[in-house]
């Protein structure tokens, strides 16, 4: 399916950030990968089966796919999709704003900072960590 065939959606502009919150709340992640090099990088997404995730695409940035499951999955890995989605959501997350906030610093922070930011980030997102030890 391409992403022109989507259903009615809204344009990037009209999205509300607060929206866009409660999707990522409920929908995204934000998670840390090691290049061979040994820095870490910080991937956002969301991913879901309706097609407001493309408006979130188009709003933010980011690539889009829609997987073999049907689910539509936007991830914003560079830093300035990446730190504009978060500055522009970060206030009002409920569940997730601990973990944007790290986030956050380890895109803007230098590479020595980034390590231990990194860690704090991995360990949020640990198995078993409940969400509110994510505040």
């Amino acid at each position: 399916m391409s992403t022109k065939r989507r259903i009615a959606t809204l344009s990037g502009a009209e999205l509300d950030p607060r929206y866009v919150a409660g999707l990522f709340d409920g929908e995204g992640w934000i998670s840390v990968a090691v290049n061979q090099s040994g820095y870490t990088n910080v991937h956002i997404g969301i991913a879901m089966k309706h097609s407001v995730v493309a408006d979130v695409h188009d709003k933010y940035g980011g690539s889009l796919r829609i997987r073999k499951d049907g689910l539509y999955q936007v991830d914003l890995q560079g830093k300035r999709d990446a730190l504009r989605f978060l500055q522009d959501i970060k206030g009002h997350l409920r569940v997730k704003r601990r973990v944007a906030e790290l986030a956050e610093q380890h895109l803007l922070g230098s590479l020595e900072e980034r390590e231990p930011v990194a860690a704090k980030i991995l360990a949020l997102n640990a198995r078993g960590k409940k969400y509110a030890e994510w505040s």
